[in-house]
């Protein structure tokens, strides 16, 4: 009985054992959780994945001749350059489309848009337009592309229709579309014609474009704005230092804003509660209460500020100074100044990476990229550029699967 118990009982005191240690080990990570805490640490799980890409891309003229462009890709997470690819001449602007993994490349001096598969890195596709472009938009849906050219002295607008590359449908708008924006449903679209000081609405249905109704504005329109909710859109007039609101529907002018001088952009905060508009001549940010339609107070960024950009929480908002070589850190809760960050020369545009971990800066007058810190608030290193730089964007995605061999 005493042979046969000897087992029985090492077994029972080996699983004390093990649930006595269980509980220790459970015990010490929590202590050592608290601690971490109470330091001030963290423990988060990190959101990037082995199948996650993402890239900042830029497009400008080559160097030797500017009847070439090129596009240069840049690793987002660890700021280098990945390569180069040449696409139409003089390209002007940059639209993503997460839904086909493509970036589209509008280019003036070929009259085309360049279709890139960003996942394996290569020219898929080019749309030729016939008319002189100057500006582009996706719809919310990421079905078309929409696109502001001009003919001669007439200003038209393209609706291409992305999966099949064709252009679907056209529309004559006004003389000079500079312009373009859609509401967040996309059954509108709004046109700012420069020459004619106007904004047209025009119901923008399926594969259509009809109906346009023209707001008659106090100065040439440079860009445009639509709240995420509600009918309101904000229009900027750099010549007459204000800022127009308009209701989408039925379309007619709310009122008229003045703002500080010379402003360049704005820039809408994620909740759409404020506007933001960078004044170039005093150095000032003006902010648009959106609720009120009235301009609720102002902050202080460097000599000549130009492009902005704010974070994914709406908690900063960055500022490029062209005159001052600077890029301004401004928290949004108290409207103060954190930081004025020495760049590169002539920063004009600026655009956040993924996480917001770091800011990418384009330096016009140095001909190079910085990549600030936020956090940190400094420079990490400067990144070169192609010259005559026109625009920037971030491309993120998660690379498919491989597909097995037949």
């Amino acid at each position: 009985m005493g042979a046969a118990g000897g087992p029985r009982l090492a077994a029972n005191d080996l699983k004390i054992m093990l649930c006595t240690w269980r509980s220790r080990t459970a015990l010490l990570a929590g202590v050592l959780a608290a601690w971490l805490g109470a330091l001030g640490c963290q423990s988060r799980s990190l959101p990037l994945r082995s199948s996650y890409h993402a890239a900042i891309y830029v497009a400008g003229s080559a160097f030797h001749s500017r009847r070439v462009g090129e596009l240069w890709a840049f690793d987002a997470m660890k700021p280098a350059l990945k390569n180069r690819q040449r696409m139409g001449s003089q390209p002007i602007a940059l639209a993503f489309n997460p839904a086909r993994n493509e970036l589209y490349c509008l280019n003036q001096g070929s009259r085309d848009l360049s279709i890139l598969d960003v996942v394996n890195r290569r020219l898929v596709g080019r749309i030729r337009l016939r008319a002189t472009p100057l500006a582009m938009t996706l719809s919310p849906d990421h079905l078309y592309a929409l696109i502001a050219a001009r003919i001669r002295r007439q200003g038209w607008i393209f609706k291409i229709d992305l999966p099949s590359r064709t252009i679907v449908a056209r529309r004559q708008v006004g003389t000079d579309p500079v312009a373009l924006a859609t509401n967040l449903s996309g059954t509108r679209l709004l046109v700012a014609d420069a020459t004619g000081s106007r904004v047209w609405v025009l119901n923008n249905v399926g594969s259509q474009l009809r109906q346009p109704q023209a707001i008659a504005l106090p100065g040439p329109p440079t860009q445009i704005q639509v709240l995420p909710y509600g009918p309101q859109a904000f229009v900027l007039c750099p010549g007459v230092n204000q800022v127009s609101v308009l209701n989408i529907q039925p379309p007619a002018l709310v009122t008229n804003l003045t703002v500080g001088h010379q402003p360049q952009q704005m820039v809408l905060k994620p909740d759409g509660g404020e506007l933001y508009v960078s004044n170039s001549g005093d150095g000032t940010i003006s902010i648009i209460d959106t609720a009120t339609d009235e301009v609720s107070g102002m902050m202080l960024a460097g000599a000549n500020p130009m492009g902005m950009a704010i974070s994914n929480d709406g908690r900063h908002l960055m500022v490029a100074n062209a005159g001052s070589n600077t890029v301004s850190l401004l928290r949004l809760s108290d409207r103060k100044t954190l930081a004025n960050i020495p760049v590169g020369m002539g920063p004009q545009r600026l655009i956040y990476g993924p996480y917001g971990l770091y800011v990418y800066v384009l330096d016009a007058g140095s001909n190079d990229i910085a990549v600030v810190r936020p956090d940190l608030a400094t420079m990490v290193t400067l990144l070169p550029s192609p010259p005559h730089a026109s625009a920037i964007c971030l491309v993120a995605y998660h690379q498919p699967p491989a597909q097995p061999p037949s």
